[in-house]
């Protein structure tokens, strides 16, 4: 029984020992580049182009089963130029030979070195790598595997393992004629560790990168570390990090710098799901915090983000970009931002709720939907707490100049292509607001806009101890778009509102304001010079500054006696008890014919015109005084039989001129009078002319 185990020892050894020696002899006796021409008639036959190797082949057998090429070079395809479509200088590939013996595939690390690849599309859309491969050959029924494809491919993975990658040197050339389009990468270094299933694999990238359109330069560096789950077909990327330098005409400002890092990244095939973990992106001084969920990704893509920001100036931001901003009248506006917002949506739509943005001392907050990106149609709810939009607009100038840039604004058209193309309908409130100077609260406003058609309604707002009601609307459909405005002021302390607008309170008092008005026009001046509809106004228990009733009536009095104009000490105002009058509005020009004042001593009735176009005023106004009697039994104007004295008002909005008419009262007067005496000397000849008709009678009857 010993002689056939050891005889059978003996043979195996022998076996053994001629694979050894076969092994190490076989590269010794067969040249791999004797079958070159073999190789390049192949290459020929299938791809027709020509390859070229005039770099050594050299072959390993034990214990890597290995291939390693020096210069390749693959010619590209016809009519796609002379330069070749792929050179390499180097690339080492090894296998493990006695792991294959149990199903098992052991590659070495994968090596290539000096790779230049040009992909390309002509003016066709053509490319020059489709001929490259032949459509596989289908077999019959019979033939099948009985393994389905995924099992066959999982099962191969799982005995993959590869001792890395490392990829030097490499330039990949893009040429797209159809869009007038390079792109060119150079992948300086790639480098990645063992490549194993559900095992860890480090990964480095540094590369450079130039392209055409966008006109864009720059370089990248990449860490992270992978991890493959061939039994779950989980795809995942830890402790990313991902820097990158670029540079370019197309990029705002020449330039950008970023940075981007995430705990994790993982792709799970089956359930066709992304998740990014921690994501946090760097760049322009902003810094930017998200997580995200991705699902669909084969179908129509849904995602939900959370994103948040570290307070950032928007002013640095538009300054790297290159953007130059109005000069705000606050420095300090625009410094610090900062937002926190959840988005929900697919490609075509997106939710952001809640939406909160933080912009210096004011915070908004609510919800946005944007549904159709590419016909939008914006529907939100939002609420702003407290703003000073006046930090915002350009700061004030001691002297006007504001006639040129007015006139330019009063020209400027309308964008009604953007106008037509809103579909709008959303509510804002805010709490507090100050704009040109002027305060409210409790604003609300809702907007609806679609098909041209906009709406500013309701809209609301507490102010100055009153109400602002308005309703406005705009027709956009035509080329010349129709405006209509409902708007009212009710209870108004009307003197600090205009102190805080224009800097000075000439008219003090409780006042109620109502217009409806319409136009037609493309610009801001078209559309005054269209103004139509009516107004009307009272103003209570006030004041009017820059004009002294009482003094023109101490002066009609002077003057009446023949007496020098004493020389006014008062305040140069007019106080009254109410002042009320409607307007007929036709073309941009406002005409007002039923003024009514009452003043403590004396009751005014006025009549004249307002151009809105130009700005300037021809008004007059008729002042007859009382008695102390007749104020206080509260005459009317027709009621009092007095001389009215003119005081006209004429010029400019910005500085009236004030003309009093005092021959007229004088003439009036001196008329009267002579009147009267007329009358009086009538009356005594008549008297006279009576008296001696009687004296003649009697004396006609003693006869």
């Amino acid at each position: 029984m010993k002689k056939p185990i050891k005889l059978l020892f003996i043979g195996l050894a022998a076996i053994i020992s001629l694979l050894l020696i076969a092994i190490i002899t076989l590269p010794l006796i067969i040249d791999p580049n004797d079958y070159k021409p073999e190789i390049i008639k192949l290459v020929k036959d299938n791809t027709g182009r020509e390859l070229k190797i005039p770099g050594q082949i050299d072959l390993s057998v034990f214990p890597w089963l290995g291939i390693k090429l020096g210069k390749v070079e693959l010619s590209n395809a016809r009519h796609f130029g002379k330069q070749a479509f792929a050179k390499v200088e180097t690339v080492d590939v090894r296998i493990k030979l006695l792991p294959l013996l149990k199903k098992e595939i052991q590659v070495g690390q994968i090596k290539l070195d000096g790779l230049n690849l040009n992909l390309q599309r002509n003016r066709n859309g053509r490319n020059n790598w489709n001929n490259l491969s032949k459509p596989p050959q289908t077999t019959s029924k019979k033939s099948e595997s009985k393994t389905s494809p995924e099992v066959s491919q999982n099962l191969v993975l799982a005995g993959l393992t590869v001792g890395g990658v490392h990829i030097t040197n490499t330039q990949l050339n893009w040429q797209d004629q159809q869009n007038k389009q390079t792109a060119k990468i150079n992948i300086i270094n790639l480098q990645t560790g063992d490549i194993t299933p559900d095992k860890p694999i480090p990964f480095t990238l540094e590369s450079h990168f130039t392209s055409s359109k966008p006109n864009i330069k720059g370089q990248m560096s990449l860490k992270t570390t992978a991890r493959i789950n061939t039994d779950e077909k989980i795809f995942m990327l830890s402790d990313l990090k991902l820097s990158s330098q670029l540079q370019g005409k197309d990029l705002p400002g020449n330039k950008l710098d970023l940075q981007l890092s995430s705990d994790s990244l993982t792709v799970n095939q089956d359930k066709q799901t992304l998740n990014v973990n921690a994501l946090q992106l760097s760049s322009l001084g902003v810094r930017l915090y998200a997580d995200a969920q991705v699902t669909q990704l084969n179908k129509q893509p849904r995602y939900k983000i959370n994103i948040a920001s570290d307070a950032f100036s928007a002013k640095d931001v538009a300054q790297q970009l290159n953007i130059k901003l109005p000069k705000t009248a606050d420095e300090n506006a625009l410094a610090s931002v900062k937002l926190s917002s959840k988005l929900v949506g697919d490609l075509n739509n997106v939710s952001v709720n809640p939406l909160s943005i933080q912009l210096d001392d004011s915070s908004l907050t609510g919800h946005v939907k944007i549904n159709n990106f590419k016909k939008p149609a914006l529907r939100y709810e939002l609420s702003l707490d407290d703003i000073d939009l006046d930090r915002y607009l350009p700061p004030a100038t001691k002297k006007t100049t504001a006639s040129a840039p007015s006139k330019q604004v009063a020209q400027t058209p309308l964008p009604l292509e953007l106008l037509r193309a809103l579909d709008v309908k959303g509510k804002i409130t805010i709490n507090k607001l100050k704009l040109s100077n002027a305060r409210s609260e409790k604003i609300h406003m809702t907007t609806t806009a679609k098909n041209g058609l906009i709406r500013l309604y309701p809209l609301g707002a507490k102010m100055y101890k009153g109400t602002y009601k308005g309703d406005i609307q705009i027709d956009a459909r035509d080329n010349t778009p129709a405006f209509s405005m409902n708007e009212s002021l009710s209870n108004i302390t009307i003197g600090p509102l205009m102190k805080d607008i224009w800097g000075d309170d000439k008219v003090q008092g409780v006042a109620n304001l109502k217009a409806i008005l319409t136009a037609r026009g493309n610009t801001p001046f078209n559309i005054r010079k269209t103004l139509n509809g009516t107004a009307s106004f009272k103003f209570e228990n006030g004041v009017v500054k820059g004009i002294n009733i009482a003094a023109y009536e101490r002066a009609l009095k002077a003057k009446l006696k023949g007496q020098a104009v004493a020389k006014e000490t008062e305040a140069v105002q007019t106080d009254f008890s109410a002042i009320t009058g409607t307007l007929q509005v036709r073309n941009g020009v406002a005409k007002n014919q039923d003024l009514s004042a009452s003043l403590p001593h004396a009751r005014i009735q006025g009549n004249g015109s307002a151009n809105l176009v130009n700005e300037t005023l021809d008004y007059t106004v008729y002042a007859k005084f009382t008695s102390t009697a007749e104020a206080q039994n509260s005459k009317s104007y027709a009621q009092i039989n007095k001389t009215p004295l003119p005081i006209q008002i004429k010029g400019s909005f910005a500085k009236p001129s004030i003309s009093v008419d005092y021959s007229y009262v004088l003439k009036a007067l001196t008329k009267k009078k002579l009147d009267k005496k007329k009358a009086a000397v009538k009356k005594d000849a008549k008297k006279k002319l009576e008296k001696k008709a009687g004296d003649a009678l009697k004396k006609l009857l003693r006869f």
